[in-house]
């Protein structure tokens, strides 16, 4: 990939400054009014069907940010912008500059799954070779720029809380606005990819649970956590309401947002969730489905010791019982946290809050953005550590490197070998088994194993995004992992699936969820799908049949592996047989069902449920749900005993492709 090395190497030393975490400063560096560079051709556009400019933002105060998915702190700028537009819906426009940190950042679909698991519609830049960022002198990650309705860039900010520092300024544009030089300006319109509606929408945690014969996956798009019978992969409960937010109570009213990693107390009684995005530890009494918040105060922000429900957290990552306590990789503050369960207390673990690679005593020492937490064998804990893509060893002092770099934060690639040699690129997960460290390498699409003996690193699966099960499978974004006796469950982000991989093998399945109906009750508007009302049909009264055929698009094909769900209703006008409503996997279309129609007016109401797949990844399963209405009149008078249902399914587009 071509870029400017010099360029991203003041961004980076930025970066390494500010630990890219929350800022200092909540007021805007305002200038001198210089009129805004327009935006350099030949760059990639998201949402958008052409690159915008800024003469045809004229008449708009546009909020433009610079940002790459891997800083957590610009996703706060994301969400800042964002409020700015909803705020003034009229006269802001926001636009996002992506200037990707890592390669893999600069991947167009990588770039697409975050602004489709974070529904972001305006327009984004994939500046992956810094022309804009050069044009515009950008030298840090998150930087906010403002530019007025004439052109002109009226304000700057670096850092976070841009919402606090530009509000002032926008305001007062919006409330004084100059008359447009260009009244034909051309407005761009937003076309924003639809999401698909996948069983799981971007996974980012799973945790095995033999003893209880139960597999808890972190649903994170769905803001819900899911269980499975992990032998018969039948769902068993789903906690959550499947609504984003932020609220405590029985298992179908909670809310969670992007809940990412898992822990189980000993006794299997006690789920304890990394609820990332509300920035708060969840945890769940198993027995009555009661979720409860017990670290955090839903705001984003450095953590403090004291009370755990009085002090902020920024972007709780994953989480690991030790000892009774709870330990918390805190990302956004590049730090370990510990929780004394017994006295509810929050203590520092490790870490400075800034972001390095500095081994040593455990309060001195360096992290960043340490994401997976998982206890070896010998009692310590590992930290993936995905902002300086390496693995790190913490006892009761020290905090060490297991593999990856030593000494450069922005060391980064896919290579093998010794612990000095091998490299990674932004790991998110990690688990142990008996000598073995087995690593979600995320941003290299694989799984990879480090021998805790001679710490030698290999790759066991995986090499390019996509997605194929068997031997020599591939991944997208692998981001939570977990291992037991010979099997490892993997979060596969970009895939929306979680997938079964033998370590001593590498070959991988795909686990397909059963019982999806109780996945879509909990999370009717998640799920809400189409309803149709077909043209009046005539039928003749006495014994018939409902004909439904379901037509697939090329490329794809009802999934042979996973049951679909039918459901059939009248209004008074037909006795149907009642083992119709059934999950049936694999159906075969046209499917006929066998009624007694009676004389009358009525309507007939098929509820579909049908998991349905690409015809080369059928393991991978895309969800659509359709209420069919058909005005039935039943008349001696008609020609044919029977009601046609004819239904085509549109899907959108893998976000993963």
């Amino acid at each position: 990939m071509t870029r400017s090395w010099i360029t991203a190497f003041l961004a980076i030393l930025v970066l390494v400054l500010t630990g890219c975490s929350p800022g200092d400063s909540s007021t805007a560096s305002t200038i001198d009014p210089v009129p805004a560079p327009d935006f350099a051709t030949g760059v990639q556009w998201l949402n958008v069907p052409s690159a915008p400019t800024i003469p045809q933002l004229e008449g708009k105060v546009t909020i433009i940010y610079f940002w790459t998915t891997s800083c957590l702190s610009c996703r706060s700028v994301v969400d800042d912008a964002e409020r700015l537009e909803n705020e003034f819906p009229e006269a802001v426009v926001p636009i996002g500059i992506h200037t990707g940190r890592f390669e893999a950042e600069s991947d167009p679909s990588m770039i697409g799954r975050f602004l489709t698991r974070r529904g972001l519609d305006h327009a984004i830049a994939n500046d992956a070779d810094y022309r804009i960022w050069q044009d515009w002198g950008i030298t840090s990650w998150p930087t906010t720029v403002v530019v007025s309705h004439d052109g002109m860039v009226a304000a700057r900010h670096s850092g976070d809380d841009a919402y606090e520092a530009l509000m002032p300024v926008v305001e007062s544009l919006v409330e004084n606005p100059p008359a447009p030089s260009n009244p034909s300006r051309v407005v761009f319109t937003n076309q924003p990819e639809a999401a698909p509606q996948t069983v799981l929408s971007f996974p980012g945690d799973v945790l095995a649970d033999p003893a209880g014969g139960r597999l808890f996956i972190s649903d994170t798009g769905h803001h819900r956590i899911v269980v499975a019978d992990i032998e018969t992969d039948d769902v068993l409960e789903v906690i959550g309401s499947g609504q984003e937010g932020f609220a405590d109570g029985d298992a179908g009213e909670a809310n969670f947002t992007e809940p990412g990693g898992l822990a189980l107390s000993e006794d299997g009684s006690v789920l304890y969730v990394a609820d990332t995005s509300n920035h708060a530890i969840r945890e769940v009494d198993l027995a009555t489905g009661e979720v409860e918040t017990i670290a955090g105060t839903g705001e984003r922000g450095r953590p403090r010791t004291g009370k755990s429900l009085d002090s902020p957290l920024d972007h709780p990552w994953d989480v690991e019982l030790i000892d009774g306590d709870l330990l918390v990789s805190v990302a956004g503050s590049n730090q370990i946290w510990r929780i004394d369960l017994d006295r509810m207390e929050l203590e520092e673990e490790a870490g400075t809050g800034r972001a390095g690679v500095d081994n040593g005593p455990k309060k001195e020492a360096r992290l960043a953005q340490p994401s997976g937490l998982a206890r070896n064998a010998g009692g310590l804990l590992v930290v993936a550590d995905a902002g300086s893509s390496s693995v790190r060893l913490l006892d009761e002092t020290e905090l060490t490197a297991l593999t990856g770099p030593v000494d450069d934060l922005f060391d980064f690639g896919e290579t093998d070998g010794s612990a000095a040699a091998a490299r990674f690129q932004y790991p998110l997960g990690v688990t142990t088994t008996d000598g073995m460290v087995w690593v979600a390498d995320t941003f290299n699409h694989r799984i990879r194993g480090i021998d805790s003996s001679s710490r030698r690193v290999t790759t066991l699966a995986g090499s390019q995004a996509g997605w194929r099960d068997g031997m020599n499978p591939l991944f997208s974004s692998p981001a939570g992992i977990d291992a037991v006796d010979d099997t490892l469950y993997v979060a596969d982000r970009g895939n929306h699936s979680i997938r079964r991989v033998d370590p001593a093998t590498g070959q991988a399945e795909t686990v397909v969820l059963k019982g999806i109906e109780l996945l879509v009750s909990n999370t009717d508007d998640a799920y809400e799908g189409a309803e149709i009302t077909l043209d009046a049909v005539q039928v003749t009264p006495g014994p018939g049949a409902i004909v439904l055929d379901v037509a697939m698009p090329v490329g794809y094909k009802i999934n042979p592996l996973a049951p679909s769900r039918f459901e059939w209703s009248s209004s008074g006008i037909a006795t149907i047989d009642p083992l119709a409503s059934q999950s049936i996997t694999g159906p075969s279309f046209p499917m006929e069902v066998v009624t007694s129609f009676s004389e009358g007016e009525g309507m007939l109401r098929a509820d579909l449920w049908l998991v349905y797949c690409e015809a080369d990844q059928e393991s991978i399963c895309l969800f659509d749900r359709t209420r069919i209405n058909v005005p039935v009149d039943v008349t001696p008078d008609a020609t044919s005993a029977n009601v046609s249902i004819d239904y085509e399914i549109i899907p959108p587009e893998l976000a993963s492709n």
